[in-house]
């Protein structure tokens, strides 16, 4: 697969895709932040599915304690909510997107 440099999506530039190895590392390094903040995570989408996402990395949250705190999270991975509120999307400093997914309570 050969990786793009600059793309134009939605109006904004958008450097290169997530491969399975990017994911792996920014996973790793955010999940200190998140373990304080009492989520866990796991990679899902495409990312998970073919190995790599021209568009975006999707990542699961599951609280793992009633005290969970995702503020904590807002402050350290700034970016805003989607529409729906189902989704927190941040762009890392390189420019690519991460979309934060929430897992949903079973009724």
């Amino acid at each position: 697969m050969k990786k793009k440099e600059w793309t134009l999506e939605d109006g904004l530039y958008m450097r290169k895709g997530w491969t399975f190895g990017d994911a792996v590392k920014f996973l790793k390094s955010i999940m200190p932040l998140l373990k304080k903040a009492g989520y866990e995570a796991q990679l899902v989408g495409s990312v998970i599915n073919k190995g790599y996402s021209e568009k975006d990395l999707d990542i699961l949250l599951t609280p793992t304690r009633e005290d969970f705190n995702f503020e904590l999270i807002m402050e350290k991975l700034p970016g805003d909510f989607t529409m729906d509120m189902e989704t927190y999307e941040h762009w890392t400093e390189d420019g690519r997107l991460v979309d934060f997914h929430f897992e949903k309570e079973e009724k």
